[in-house]
């Protein structure tokens, strides 16, 4: 839909000023001069003025609850409404539960927690019985309390996971282990994660052949069977099976935490 890229460095426009001469005509990077948590708050407007502009009109807002973009977008776009996350929610809750474990000897068990956070009635407490303890029960209803009094942005949430998928993407072409925001190829690189997740695997040999070059047999029967898999992995995820087995795996790990910090 858009994206749009912050940096602070530029690696030509730094070695010319550590030698103090004049910088170059060149394609400069840098088009940044605030600090890093700035850079999100902008972006967002931004990337909102540009759909606005192209005729996309944005009524809701889903995103994590970070108060400086919304307070941003908010003096932009007034009518805009904010709805949370409903994969940030659950971390919130289930990370304020860990942190409450950690005083409360009941909720160490690895049923527990994730019987809270889901609230499924599949799975019931640990041998049936209820929890009782009084100062335990004093602590979970002022969380929850906490929740009821901003309900109104936790009704119909939405979900970021395709953006966090997207940040994965451009995680696997900008590694955080090594500096591009200097280069020039930076924004290439966005670019391409953007044609990754818009088009799959065979983004390449479309590029090539826009550019009028050989789109690449090979690599275009090598996207092809990314793509593929890549089809099967999304489908196998939707399974009850899968989401099973992935909760099992979760208890799993929790168990050996424990078990490694009791040694």
């Amino acid at each position: 839909m858009a994206y749009a890229y912050r940096s602070r460095s530029c690696r030509v426009c730094e070695v010319h000023e550590e030698r103090k001469e004049t910088v170059s005509a060149h394609d400069c990077c840098r088009n940044w001069k605030g600090t890093s948590k700035g850079m999100e708050p902008d972006m967002a407007v931004e990337m909102t003025h540009k759909l606005n502009d192209s005729g996309c009109q944005i009524k809701v807002l889903h995103a994590d609850n970070d108060s400086t973009t919304t307070s941003r977008l908010k003096v932009h776009f007034e009518d805009l409404e904010k709805k949370d996350d409903l994969n940030h929610v659950k971390k919130g809750f289930s990370k304020k539960l860990y942190e409450l474990s950690k005083k409360y000897k009941e909720l160490k068990h690895p049923d527990v927690i994730p019987y809270l956070v889901r609230c499924f009635m599949y799975k019931s407490l640990p041998g049936g019985k209820c929890l009782s303890n009084d100062a335990l029960t004093s602590e979970l209803r002022e969380l929850v309390q906490q929740y009821n009094r901003r309900a109104e942005s936790l009704q119909n949430m939405g979900s970021t996971q395709a953006n966090e998928n997207f940040n994965q993407i451009v995680g696997s072409k900008c590694p955080k282990a090594r500096s591009y925001g200097g280069s020039s190829s930076f924004n290439s690189r966005l670019s391409a994660a953007v044609l990754q997740k818009n088009e799959g695997y065979t983004w390449l040999s479309m590029v090539n052949e826009a550019s009028e070059l050989s789109p690449g047999q090979f690599t275009m029967k090598v996207g092809e069977t990314m793509n593929k898999k890549l089809e099967r992995q999304r489908e196998n995820q939707k399974t009850q099976t899968f989401k099973k087995r992935r909760i099992e795996k979760k208890k799993n790990r929790k168990l050996n935490e424990i078990e490694v910090e009791s040694k």
